[in-house]
């Protein structure tokens, strides 16, 4: 009886069952590479994750209401933290490291180090204000290698890794040979220090290939062309300046150092970017210090990338931001911010 009633079933099955069964196949074959891969040894990416750690170490190690420098290799590059410390009279750690982790993962890292009476200068490279939910290269090797967690922790962008990350891509991270790691390369905590700025940068450091590089291969960016107005980003960037009020911290967003170029002023949506910039965050109810347009440097003061200042770019570019903000940063805070400095 049972055998007739499922061969009865089988034969007057729904033409949806096939469609169903094989979203199951593939999904489970997906899954299966995924934790294939994440179980591979670390690339040559893995200099993302020491940096990460290292900059986490160096912060927890920091008694008090602290200064912390929050973004990609801007801030890495970009920021003098002994300066800062000196003008705020507050430990400083420069958490920035890679802007390719895009916005989403840059301001969930910073969470984990955040506590009450910090304040959080942004310096945010400018297409995480273009973030409208895709992900990257640098992001997934990242995840894969060192930290399938935050998937968890990020149930929609899981969906999203499933849908956006191919199997091909699964297979190739499985089964190609890994590159080695780079101890000796430019990036990575050995050429950090202890307050987490980027060492070895200075212009005389500056190789030939480096300069090639940063004049060759740096095309001017086209921000104002995409949709940034209304992006995902706004919402991610309010949400955490919520989470930071409720902890008794402070988000301050500042303009990037970042290499001129004549279509950021020639170019109408260009300069229209760059001006409103500033307008549309306070519009969003976050706080937005400085004009993009004044720390656009020349590129003869970088080091290898158009965002990466060099050592005497960096000392100017701390200078004009400490210039900017004032002696008293918690006058951009918020009253609770405020209320629990005083306690």
């Amino acid at each position: 009886m049972d055998y007739v009633r499922f061969r009865f079933l089988w034969q007057h099955r729904s033409p949806l069952y096939g469609v169903g069964l094989a979203l199951v196949l593939l999904l489970s074959g997906w899954s299966g590479l995924l934790l294939l891969a994440i179980q591979r040894p670390p690339s040559n990416q893995d200099w993302i994750a020491r940096s990460l750690a290292y900059k986490e170490a160096a912060a927890s190690a920091q008694d008090g209401p602290r200064l912390l420098l929050l973004a990609g290799s801007n801030a890495m590059f970009g920021m003098r933290s002994p300066t800062l410390s000196v003008a705020y009279e507050r430990p400083v750690v420069n958490l920035g490291v890679n802007a390719g982790l895009l916005l989403p993962y840059v301001l969930d890292h910073g969470l984990r180090t955040i506590r009450a009476g910090d304040i959080v200068l942004a310096p945010l490279e400018y297409h995480m204000y273009t973030w409208n939910g895709e992900l990257s290269e640098v992001l997934v090797k990242h995840i894969l290698e060192s930290d399938p967690g935050w998937l968890i922790q990020r149930p929609w962008m899981a969906a999203k890794f499933s849908v956006q990350v191919p199997a091909a891509q699964l297979i190739r991270q499985i089964f190609l040979p890994q590159m080695k790691s780079m101890p000796d390369g430019i990036y990575g905590p050995h050429h950090l220090d202890e307050w987490g700025d980027q060492t070895h940068s200075s212009l005389t450091e500056r190789s030939d290939a480096m300069h090639d590089w940063l004049y060759g291969h740096s095309p001017p960016h086209d921000y104002g062309h995409q949709q940034w107005r209304n992006s995902l980003a706004w919402k991610e960037l309010r949400t955490f300046s919520d989470k930071l009020v409720e902890r008794g911290a402070c988000l301050i967003l500042l303009p990037a150092a970042m290499a001129f170029e004549p279509q950021y002023q020639d170019d109408v949506l260009e300069r229209t970017f760059y001006s409103d910039l500033p307008l549309v965050a306070r519009e969003h109810g976050l706080v937005y210090v400085g004009n993009p347009r004044n720390f656009m440097y020349d590129k003869s003061l970088f080091f290898d990338t158009e965002y990466h200042l060099s050592a005497e770019g960096r000392t100017l570019h701390t200078r004009k931001l400490i210039a900017l903000l004032g002696s008293d940063l918690q006058a951009y805070c918020p009253p609770s911010f405020i209320s629990h400095a005083v306690q």
